[in-house]
């Protein structure tokens, strides 16, 4: 057999072996835990002799794409992180992530001083409840300790619509059916 002859069949097979590791690495299906509806709350803790800080934390995280590096999740009803998140009308937003370990790493912006940090989240069970958390210390935000503790509650990932964006349901009233006739 001639070397050509044999490179031609050995370079297509090295090719088909290589080919399942790299399908293996556009899974995204690690990240499905972190789809669906998160409540929670993040304090901010001074000291331990005054009473910790407390905010709500509401995220749907709609979209995870661990080749990008990118979340895609709408905050409501949460004033600390996003200039605009004290409805759930607004729109969702993407921010800069990445998953390691099970845990997620997110870049997170407190507008209070105008600067971003990361916030790892880690999996956590709480009863029978899945939540992501980070462990006291992890977080300095201005030489204040912050924990964050998030439970999932749905697995819904639709979007918010703007009112203005909403359909009105109308309901038809439609009349009784007839009578059947009656029995002689």
């Amino acid at each position: 057999m001639k070397i050509t002859t044999l490179l031609a069949v050995l370079i297509p097979i090295s090719l088909l072996l290589k080919l399942p590791a790299y399908a293996q690495i556009k899974s995204t299906g690690e990240a499905d835990y972190l789809l669906g509806t998160w409540i929670g709350m993040t304090a901010r803790i001074l000291n331990d002799t005054i009473q910790p800080e407390r905010h709500s934390v509401n995220w749907r995280i709609h979209k995870i794409d661990l080749k990008k590096n990118q979340l895609e999740m709408t905050e409501f009803y949460h004033k600390l992180f996003a200039h605009d998140s004290n409805s759930i009308e607004r729109p969702r937003k993407v921010y800069s992530a990445r998953l390691v370990d099970k845990s997620l790493f997110i870049e997170l912006r407190d507008i209070k001083i105008d600067t971003t940090f990361t916030l790892k989240l880690s999996p956590k069970m709480m009863q029978e409840f899945p939540t992501l958390q980070n462990e006291i210390g992890d977080l300095l935000i201005r030489n204040e300790k912050v924990v964050f503790i998030l439970s999932k509650i749905s697995s819904d990932t639709t979007n918010f619509l703007p009112k203005d964006q909403r359909q009105k349901i109308t309901v038809d009233v439609l009349p009784p059916p007839p009578m059947p006739p009656k029995k002689q």
